[in-house]
């Protein structure tokens, strides 16, 4: 939000969620998992890549839906969850 001046209600529709589940997030009161993705560098990377393509427009939905596999695959790959 902060690095890309984002609102909770710009960010819940890209996301396509709520608002209120972005506020969760924000909170720490969704996402307790979140810092074990963040410890591994290549899902890190991608988690980032997609931000700055959502934040700055440039994914379609078949696009964004893709996006969300590879980094899915990539924490199956290394057995993260």
């Amino acid at each position: 939000m902060e690095d890309y001046k984002l609102s909770q209600n710009r960010i819940a529709d890209l996301l396509q969620l709520t608002q209120p589940a972005i506020s969760q997030y924000k909170r720490s009161l969704r996402g307790s998992k979140f810092e074990i993705l963040e410890s591994d560098e290549k899902v890190l990377s991608l988690m980032e890549k997609l931000t700055k393509e959502l934040a700055h427009g440039e994914m379609s939905e078949d696009e964004k839906q893709f996006f969300y596999c590879r980094i899915c695959k990539k924490i199956q790959e290394n057995k993260i969850v």
